[in-house]
C-alpha cells in the first residue's frame, strides 16, 4: 500500500543521513500537504550521524544549525561558533523520531535508487527533465548478476533530492547522466579538497552536522 500511495510523490529524497533528514524534518513543518518520500539503501537509517567526526561519541555541530538543536530540544554544550551534543546517537535519533512521525513523510529503507526518471518537455529549459527515480530492493540492487528477474520500481515526483553522502554512488552517478544528456554543465572531475571552502575552516576534529 505504502508503494501504491507513495509511486507519485511531490518530492523524492535520495538518502537518510543527517542532510536527508534534515530536509524531511524542514519539508514536513512548512509544507505538511506535501508528499515526501525518503528513499535509503540501509535497513537503519541515520548514515553516518550515529557517530561524530573521527568516530568520537561527540557531535559537534557549526552555527546557525544550533537553532535547530533548539527546536529538537537536544541539549548541547555552546562552544562559541558552535555546539557539541555529548553523543551523536542523540541527535540522530530525535531528528529521525520527528521524521517519521510527519504524517506526509515515508521511509523506504533497505531500497536503493537505482537510476533517475528523465522526461521530455518542449516547454522546460534543455527539453528535459527529472521526474523520479527507479528503485528497487537494496539486496535486489546488490546481486543483479544472480537476480537478474527483479523488475524494479519507479516513484515519479516533481522534485528529487540528493543527499546521498559520503558513500552514495547515485549521487555521482546521476551528475554523470545529466552531463550526458546535456542537462548539466560538464563535469569537472576529481580535485584536492579544499576543507575552508567546503566545511567553513574545518571544526574541531574536522567534523561538523547541519
Amino acid at each position: 500500500a505504502d508503494l501504491d500511495n507513495y509511486a507519485e510523490s511531490d518530492i523524492v529524497i535520495i538518502g537518510a543521513g543527517s542532510a536527508g533528514l534534515t530536509c524531511a524534518y524542514e519539508l514536513s513543518k512548512i509544507a505538511p500537504d506535501v508528499s515526501v518520500a525518503i528513499i535509503e539503501q540501509n535497513v537503519s537509517p541515520g548514515g553516518g550521524a550515529w557517530l561524530g567526526g573521527q568516530l568520537f561519541s561527540a557531535m559537534v555541530i557549526r552555527k546557525p544549525a544550533d537553532k535547530l538543536v533548539q527546536e529538537l530540544g537536544v541539549p548541547f554544550e555552546n562552544e562559541g561558533d558552535y555546539i557539541v551534543v555529548k553523543h551523536a546517537a542523540l541527535m540522530t535519533s530525535t531528528l529521525l523520531s520527528k521524521v517519521l512521525a510527519a504524517p506526509n513523510v515515508k521511509l523506504f529503507n533497505a531500497t536503493a535508487a537505482e537510476d533517475l526518471i528523465i522526461k521530455e518537455d518542449a516547454s522546460v529549459r534543455g527539453g528535459k527533465y527529472v521526474g523520479g527515480v527507479v528503485t528497487n530492493w537494496t539486496l535486489v540492487t546488490l546481486h543483479h548478476d544472480t537476480q537478474s528477474c527483479m523488475d524494479p520500481n519507479v516513484i515519479e515526483a516533481q522534485v528529487v533530492v540528493s543527499s546521498c553522502g559520503h558513500d552514495g554512488p547515485m549521487g555521482a552517478h546521476s551528475v554523470k547522466r545529466l552531463s550526458k544528456l546535456g542537462m548539466v554543465p560538464d563535469v569537472p572531475g576529481m580535485a584536492a579538497l579544499d576543507m575552508n571552502k567546503v566545511r567553513g575552516g574545518g571544526g574541531p576534529g574536522g567534523a561538523s552536522a547541519g
